[in-house]
Parts: structure tokens; C-alpha cells; sequence
């Protein structure tokens, strides 16, 4: 059992610091887990009382940063119930389209910067990311060099792209492995393969 939030009148579990989420969420914010939230009625005015402003682009920007202070999802700020970027964006340049992503040119998940959000495909917003899944979609061609378009590209059952060469390659080794195992007088291990010296099965002509 966790003993209750040291915050005045609050009979909560602890989270952090000995204070409940809210109180430690407060603390975090505003310096004082006693602090009342500001109430804003215009989004407008929130987005100005809880970005810092100071924080400099990366080269080919214009514009500070504008890094939300307020709530997150973990990842994205949240303002109301929406997230602080879409708003943001939506107060300086209109509704977003339907089926656009917001992404971020600064490749800061809480900057606001309406200049430094751009709505694009889903595609476009996973190419420009620099995950692994990205890197992936944007590779043009396999391991070995072989075009990962037209004739030579496979889709598996899971929608995974993969080269149509180097799966005929693995295919014909695969078979030829097999070929070999049942060669007469080839040796068959239980386990270890061909470094367990003794074979529990010999294929005898």
C-alpha cells in the first residue's frame, strides 16, 4: 500500500517525490504541486502561455522552436482534447485535410511552430522519420543490389517487401542442401549439426 500524497487536503497514492500524479504533474509544470492550473478559453492564448520560444531551429529553418510546456501523450503535447500541434497549426493555416499527417520539419515531436509543421501523406510523414520501419520503406534496393521495384519486388503474405533474386538464390541453396543430406553416405546429426562427432543416422547405398 502506498502511503498518501503529502499535498494539502489530498488523500491520494503517491507517484513521485511522495505526491500523487496530479500533484507531482503540477510540481513538474509549474514548480509548486500546490499551483492551480490557468484555465484558457482560447487555445490561442494557452499556446502562448506554455511554449518556450527560445529554443533555436536546425539549419534550413526559420523561426525558434516552440516547445510545448504543457500536458503530453508521452509523445505530442496535448491542448484540450486534441494535440497541441494540430491545434496549433490549425489556428495559423486552417483545417487540416482529411486523411494529412502533421509533421514535424524540425523533427521535434513538441515543437508547435505552425512554421515548422507541414500536413502530408502518412507516407511522406513515415519517410521523412528516421525509425527503423522508415528506413526501411525508403530503401530502393536489397542487401545485395538487386531494385526492390518492378518485376524483381515481392510482397510476402504480411506485406513485407523482399527481392524476387535473392529469394530464387535462397531457394535453389535450400534445395541443394537437401539434395546433398540424402546423398548416400551423408551423415544426419541429432543435434550440433557436423560438430557432434558422432551421427545417429547414415545414409548407406
Amino acid at each position: 500500500m502506498k502511503p498518501p500524497c503529502i499535498a494539502h487536503g489530498c488523500e491520494a497514492p503517491s507517484h513521485a517525490k511522495q505526491l500523487c500524479s496530479k500533484h507531482y504533474h503540477r510540481l513538474k509544470t509549474y514548480g509548486d504541486p500546490n499551483a492551480k492550473p490557468a484555465l484558457f478559453m482560447n487555445p490561442a492564448d494557452a499556446i502562448e502561455a506554455r511554449t518556450n520560444r527560445t529554443v533555436p531551429p536546425p539549419a534550413g529553418l526559420v523561426g525558434n522552436c516552440w516547445i510545448w510546456q504543457g500536458s503530453t501523450n508521452g509523445t505530442y503535447g496535448r491542448l484540450g482534447p486534441g494535440l497541441a500541434h494540430r491545434v496549433s497549426y490549425e489556428i495559423a493555416k486552417g483545417q487540416i485535410p482529411s486523411g494529412l499527417d502533421i509533421d514535424h520539419l524540425c523533427r521535434r515531436p513538441l515543437c508547435i511552430n505552425p512554421d515548422h509543421l507541414e500536413a502530408v501523406t502518412r507516407r511522406v510523414n513515415l519517410l521523412r522519420s528516421t525509425n527503423f520501419t522508415a528506413l526501411e520503406a525508403a530503401q530502393t534496393d536489397c542487401i545485395t543490389g538487386h531494385p526492390l521495384s518492378g518485376p524483381n519486388l515481392y510482397m510476402d503474405p504480411r506485406g513485407r517487401r523482399q527481392c524476387r533474386e535473392c529469394r530464387r538464390r535462397r531457394n535453389r541453396e535450400s534445395k541443394a542442401r537437401k539434395r546433398a543430406m540424402n546423398r548416400p553416405g551423408h551423415a544426419t546429426y541429432l543435434r550440433g549439426g557436423p560438430n557432434n562427432p558422432t551421427p545417429v543416422q547414415e545414409h548407406t547405398p
